[in-house]
């Protein structure tokens, strides 16, 4: 039995490599175990002789992912800074033959809706000569608080805020104050950590694109919940995978009800996706050509995951669960194909249409490992979902699914540290990129199948497809800026895959009301690596 299923700018090429991360809506970073990076700031420090502009570098290590309710132990942060001898001098006393730093940096740490600023307070720097030519650089480095993370609420980020630090020569004497702030919008990232379901086992957390790097993007969510207190790192999340397993407990959202089943995909079934049939002669098709159509069947869930982006060695959340995700909706069963239904061989196949608008979202990550970007980013439908199930659990067969369908892609409202980038009102795939998700179920058959969990149109389960390819761009630049070859060379090409998990579907027709998959339709967890 067959299986259904222009011109070059140094600027530039960060902007493309962050910008398009194809097929998905708000990026979350792959990371692998503990995060460790750099990142560096523009600040402004207030000294005697007027403001003086530094940069300030700052390093230190974060978990690749934690668990709900678990503690986020951010590790030791060291911050290095430089600053003119001659002003510093200037602020000791006479004859005095080093200086020593302590400081504080004020931290902004956000996860959904919930932000808070702390002040992280334990940093302090050897003593450095004072004596001598160009600048005094202080190395200060101390630990930092945990904060303990909510569940559901989106990845936690910390970013920088200001810096106050304290000179002082020898141990005689009060400090000498020097406070540092960054430029409006120039704070930098020193992290951003996903959260998975609550649970100590690290084989059940993130999957591919749940993490991010010593600099990455904020999660989204309406729900608040963070709290610092002491505690030990959290478990590390694993290793990207194409193929990812169910998630633990689901998370409904508070307003899907059956009634948001409405209205019915009109869209016709896609040829360019019905396989031929085994015996063309001998099939039955059902409703016959020229028949009327079949009832409407109407049908809706939620599909979520990540896209995995193998240029960029990086994921992007789909139709992200705490951010107002779109349904799916399906018009189910709209032809039969079947042959020797009492005889062998048989054979048969349920096709189905189905529809699903993501809304449009502003992904914000770090390009280079320290330039913050955003992009509105918009995936369009081109034409319906066509749904193909082959096989039948009463002749010990497995089902096959696949759901194929073309969905365009566009970048608008592009940000490089705040600054906007022009690239256009048509930034866009130059043809549409083909979904070919597949799933399969058989844990019916003798033995139990391939051990892997199920997925069906009705039922829900993982699906996935593991050779997305992503067309070059176009239309992509205004004022003379060609910047398509820049996109293309960023972002497309073979490889990439999708990893998504769906959750039951709702038949308002025919469930009732108070099923659980319908009241409220059901939100699958992301998936997550077995």
């Amino acid at each position: 039995m067959r299986h259904a299923v222009g011109r070059r700018r140094t600027a530039r090429p960060a902007v493309v490599a962050a910008a398009m991360l194809a097929a998905g809506l708000v990026l979350a970073q792959v990371a692998v175990g503990e995060q460790d990076g750099k990142v560096s700031a523009p600040y402004s420090c207030s000294l005697p002789s007027g403001a003086q502009r530094v940069t300030v570098g700052f390093s230190q290590a974060y978990p690749a992912a934690v668990f709900g309710q678990q503690q986020l132990q951010p590790g030791k942060l060291t911050v290095t800074v430089s600053l003119p001898r001659e002003a510093v001098a200037a602020l000791l006393p006479a004859g005095a033959p080093a200086v020593a730093a302590s400081g504080a940096l004020t931290v902004r740490i956000s996860q959904g809706s919930s932000v808070r600023e702390v002040s992280w307070g334990e940093l302090a720097a050897a003593e450095v000569p004072v004596a001598g030519k160009g600048e005094l650089t202080f190395t200060l480095s101390g630990p930092v608080p945990s904060v303990t993370a909510a569940d559901g609420a989106g990845a936690v980020s910390f970013t920088t805020g200001e810096l106050r630090l304290e000179l002082r020569a020898g141990q005689a004497g009060s400090g000498i104050p020097v406070t540092c702030a960054p430029p409006a919008g120039a704070a930098a990232v020193l992290g951003t950590v996903p959260v998975g379901p609550p649970s100590g086992d690290p084989s059940s957390g993130p999957s591919a694109g749940a993490g991010a790097g010593a600099n990455g993007a904020a999660g989204r969510s309406p729900s608040p919940g963070l709290s610092s207190g002491p505690g030990a790192a959290a478990p590390p999340g694993p290793t990207p995978a194409p193929g990812a397993a169910r998630g633990a407990a689901p998370v409904r959202p508070a307003d899907a009800a059956p009634e948001d089943c409405q209205p019915v995909p009109t869209a016709s079934l896609d040829p360019e996706f019905l396989p031929p049939l085994p015996d063309p002669e001998h099939d039955k098709v059902f409703p016959a050509p020229g028949a009327p159509p079949m009832p409407d069947n109407a049908a809706c869930g939620y599909a979520v995951g990540y896209a995995n982006i193998t240029k960029l060695g990086q994921a992007s959340l789909i139709n992200d669960p705490t951010a107002s995700p779109a349904l799916v909706r399906v018009n189910a069963s709209r032809r039969l194909a079947f042959q020797n239904l009492d005889d062998y061989p048989h054979y048969m196949e349920v096709d189905s249409v189905g529809s699903l608008q993501l809304p449009a979202a502003r992904a914000t990550f770090l390009t280079y490992g320290f330039i913050p970007t955003t992009a509105k980013l918009e995936l369009k439908p081109v034409g319906g979902l066509t749904i193909v199930a082959i096989g039948n659990a009463f002749w010990n067969e497995p089902i096959e699914f696949a759901i194929y369908g073309y969905q365009s892609m566009r970048i608008s409202d592009v940000k490089i540290n705040g600054t906007p980038l022009d690239v256009g009102p048509d930034c866009t795939t130059a043809e549409p990129i083909k979904l070919a998700l597949r799933g399969r179920q058989d844990s019916f058959l003798p033995g139990g199948g391939d051990g892997k969990p199920d997925y069906s149109l009705q039922g829900g389960g993982p699906i996935s497809q593991k050779d997305l390819y992503i067309p070059p761009f176009t239309g992509c630049g205004t004022g003379g800026d060609n910047l398509d070859a820049l996109f293309t060379a960023a972002v497309s090409g073979p490889d990439n895959s999708l990893n998504l998990e769906q959750g039951p579907l709702c038949f308002p027709s025919t469930d009732d009301p108070s099923d659980p998959k319908c009241a409220p339709v059901v939100m699958p967890s992301l998936p997550h690596r077995r």
